[in-house]
């Protein structure tokens, strides 16, 4: 849940994408360079960050904003893209899932092995809602999203890491139809607070 005082104002959109957070894995930096061909904004801290998020803070629009900073850029731009998922870095952190009993059971856990990621809802996700800013969101094996938000309803999905800057593409050329989905999202939102 968001604090409802911290639901920035209405805002012109001056940014096509946004992505905000440490970049974690090869897909993250992928999704970096499709959204340097737009105008975008990549908001980042420049302390304690892992070293894929430092290597890459020369591709930082914006470091260190405040809360009401980072949502007022968020407010700023048309589209956030959000990640749902968290991944699993090192064999330490796979052989504390694998030390569990019934680790297998344990469908968070379904696609350690393989994908190397577990859920994990984002809250940039209820950010941009609360933002007026469309979601773009990472389809992946568990959706936790869809507990919140529904898809082409809410936010959009894109499902392949590779199709990404076409997704941008053609929300971009069809904006206007997107607004009712912020809207939506939004009130959504609004629902989703401290309160």
């Amino acid at each position: 849940p968001i604090n409802r005082d911290n639901f920035p104002k209405k805002s012109d959109k001056e940014y096509d994408v946004i992505y905000h957070g440490g970049l974690h894995g090869k897909k993250y930096v992928d999704m970096l360079n499709d959204m340097r061909g737009f105008n975008y904004r990549y908001a980042s801290l420049s302390h304690g960050i892992n070293s894929l998020t430092q290597q890459n803070l020369m591709h930082a629009t914006n470091l260190n904003l405040s809360n009401d900073e980072k949502f007022k850029l968020i407010s700023e731009c048309r589209i956030s893209i959000a990640h749902n998922t968290f991944e699993v870095r090192n064999a330490n952190d796979l052989n504390n899932i694998k030390g569990r009993e019934n680790w297998r059971r344990n469908e968070a856990w379904k696609h350690v092995e393989d994908l190397g990621i577990v859920p994990q809802f984002k809250s940039r996700v209820n950010e941009a809602a609360a933002s007026r800013t469309l979601n773009l969101i990472k389809k992946d094996p568990w959706n936790v999203v869809e507990h919140y938000y529904q898809p082409d309803e809410d936010f959009v999905y894109y499902e392949r890491d590779e199709d990404l800057k076409d997704v941008i593409r053609n929300i971009l050329d069809d904006w206007d139809s997107y607004k009712p989905m912020i809207d939506r999202a939004y009130a959504k939102v609004s629902r989703y607070t401290t309160k």
